[in-house]
């Protein structure tokens, strides 16, 4: 997972998707668009793809669910959350996103590679719903756990 976050290791994004098939397959209702996590544009012309993005292709493609790369935007750069506690990577996210969906959705699953904290997937969600989603969903293809 690693490699395709860091190392553009995308060859493995489909295998790791098809290893998840199992926990979102029973998922009902189905979310009416998948919602890769946004990287800044800084981020995403340093690494060149977003690992965000490789992962909701091919779960759009195994589902027949969406992708709106577009309705969720990162106002701005910030640091790596790498390294990072809990407090400090809900402050590093806070307020750094904008929802502006070409249609409204009522249903949708954000898309992110790792959730360690949360942080940035309960900003987002914050978000989402003050825009007027009611259902968020989050598919990732690793959640950490901690003691």
């Amino acid at each position: 997972l690693l490699q395709l976050k860091f190392n553009e290791a995308l060859y493995l994004s489909k295998t790791l998707c098809l290893q998840c098939l199992d926990s979102f397959r029973d998922s009902s209702p189905r979310p009416e668009i998948l919602i890769p996590v946004p990287l800044h544009r800084a981020r995403l012309f340093e690494r060149g793809y977003n690992q965000a993005d490789e992962i909701a292709a091919v779960w759009s493609q195994t589902f027949g669910i969406p992708v709106d790369r577009h309705a969720l935007t990162r106002l701005r750069g910030t640091p790596s959350q790498s390294g990072l506690s809990a407090a400090q990577r809900a402050n590093n996210v806070r307020q750094a996103f904008a929802y502006r969906p070409k249609r409204k959705y009522r249903h949708v699953a954000l898309v992110d590679d790792i959730v360690t904290t949360g942080s940035t997937v309960t900003e987002i969600t914050k978000t989402l719903h003050r825009a007027g989603v009611e259902y968020v969903e989050v598919w990732a293809l690793a959640r950490v756990y901690r003691k």
